[in-house]
Formats: structure tokens, sequence, C-alpha cells
């Protein structure tokens, strides 16, 4: 089956976050915090939706400045907060365990 793609504004394609599958991958360009935020919400929204597990690695935003974006969309997140479908994590947490970066440990690590 076909995938779905739209032309971007400089000619190439993409899919919508809907037509995402497992070995996809997402890439994000942005110019400021909006653009930032108004690309990630939707695509965890998606995530929650499909009763996936949803990870937001802190880095550039604070956890409540994610918060607080989803909320603005009318989007209650705390509660998937509350039943841990929605987690924060550090860098830390997520790509240095241990105070280097090590793909396979990072691999397995969101595999649990």
């Amino acid at each position: 089956m076909a995938k779905k793609t739209k032309k971007n504004i400089n000619g190439s394609t993409s899919q919508s976050i809907e037509d995402l599958t497992l070995t996809d991958h997402v890439c994000s360009v942005y110019k400021d915090k909006k653009e930032q935020l108004a690309m990630v919400t939707p695509f965890i929204v998606q995530g929650l939706s499909s009763n996936e597990k949803c990870v937001y690695i802190v880095d550039e935003r604070t956890e409540k400045e994610i918060i607080e974006s989803f909320e603005k969309e009318h989007i209650h997140i705390k509660k998937f907060i509350k039943s841990r479908q929605f987690i924060f994590l550090t860098k830390k947490q997520a790509y240095l365990k241990g105070g280097y970066f090590d793909p396979d440990e990072m691999i397995e690590f969101f595999k649990d």
C-alpha cells in the first residue's frame, strides 16, 4: 500500500504523522518554541490516542512548558502523566545512563 505524501514548501515530499510506521524516522526543524510545540503536540496526541506510551525527553523546554502547551490546546495531559502513559525523561536518563552515549543501551532502555 502506498504511503500518503504531501509536498512541502520547498517541493520535497513528507508523510503526515498518522501515516508513520514502526520503521519510519521523524525529523523536526523549527525556528522557535511555537513551531516546536506545534509539531510535538499532534505527534504525542496521536501516540496517546493509539494507547501507546509516549516519552518526552526534556531539553530546551521544561516539563511545565510542555504541560502548558497541551493544556492550551485543551488536551488533558495530566491524566496521561498520572497513568504513566506519558512520561518526561532527561537527556541523562534517556541517552547518557553510563555517563556517555551508548546507542545499544539507549535502544534497550526504550524497549523496556
